[in-house]
This record gives C-alpha cells, structure tokens and sequence, in this order.
C-alpha cells in the first residue's frame, strides 16, 4: 500500500514541478488539447501526472518498488541517537559519540537510520537542524541576523547553508526571515 507524506510541501522544488504541471494541464483543458480526440495525449498526461506525484511527493513508493522491507517501527538503537540528537541538536555530533549513545555500531547505526528514516545519521542531523534554523526564522520576536541563527545551531559555512536551507525548503533563509 503505497503511504504519502501527509504534509505535500509545494514550495520545494519537487512541489513546484508538480504545481506547474498541473497549470499545464489546467491551461491545455481549457484549450481543448485534452478532448475526446487526443485521448491519447490525455492518457499520457494522466500518467505524467502520476509519475510526477510518486517521484517528488514524499511517500514509500520507492520502497516498494526496490523491494525492501518498509519499517514501521525504529529499532531501540535508532530511537536512542534520534532522542539524544532532538534532545542536543547543536552539539557537535560525531558518529562515534552518537554509536556509543546508540549502543551499537557505526554500520548497524547507519542502517538503521536508513531503514527508519531514509537518511543516514548526519543527513538526520542535517534536517532537524535546518527545520531548527527555520523556525527561528519564522519568529517574530527574532532579531537575529540568518548567520547568527545559521551558527547556533551548527552551520559554519554560510555558502553550503543556504544551498541546503533552499534544497530542503525551497526558498533562501534570507526570503524566509523577510517574510517573518
């Protein structure tokens, strides 16, 4: 059974390729591309439609279609590293520390998290950081600078920063903080 994110974010680039072709679509209706006579161009819109959706909405299609085991439940080891790094996202998180919290090996660690979550651990750390980073940004009372919030939280280098703030979201810190 194929399970979606419940939350479809369309301001990631993902989101928007679907929100286009959706326009596309909405535009070559009301052009009549899509009648009775080009039903096969209908057809093939319709499955262009479907494989835009199961390619850039978040889901377990990809599980399925590789054959792996979908998980449903975060093995002990796994919800130990996810609970300590919710718990001290702006630590320095080394593997090896995060093994040791997890009371298993870097391998079975690694596993785990892409089994569970999809990522590896530091691409977890990377993404509870960012979503950190992005709530600051969005409150009000913040009169922080987008290094400043970027810092505190674990970013040094403000280039790689932003280019990961607007793969994950969409949209540059800057854009965020403005809207605020």
């Amino acid at each position: 059974q194929i399970e979606f994110d419940p939350v479809a974010d369309l301001a990631t680039p993902g989101g928007q390729m679907i929100r286009q072709y959706m326009q596309f679509l909405e535009n070559s209706l009301n052009h009549g591309l899509l009648d009775d006579p080009n039903m096969l161009v209908a057809s093939q819109a319709c499955d262009l439609l479907l494989t835009q959706i199961l390619t850039h909405l978040k889901s377990n299609v990809r599980d399925i279609l590789t054959g792996q085991e979908v998980s449903r439940v975060v093995p002990r080891h796994v919800k130990r590293a996810q609970d300590y790094i919710h718990a001290n996202p702006s630590d320095t998180l080394d593997m090896a520390s995060l093994s040791e919290i997890a009371e298993c090996s870097y391998r079975t660690l690694q596993r785990g998290f892409i089994d569970a979550f999809g990522l590896t651990p530091r691409q977890y750390i990377r993404k509870v950081r960012l979503k950190l980073v992005r709530n600051d940004l969005m409150s009000t009372d913040s009169t922080d600078s987008v290094a400043t919030i970027a810092r505190r939280w674990g970013f040094g280098h403000m280039g790689r920063f932003a280019q990961e703030y607007m793969q994950e979201f969409g949209e540059r810190p800057t854009k965020t903080a403005r809207e605020a």
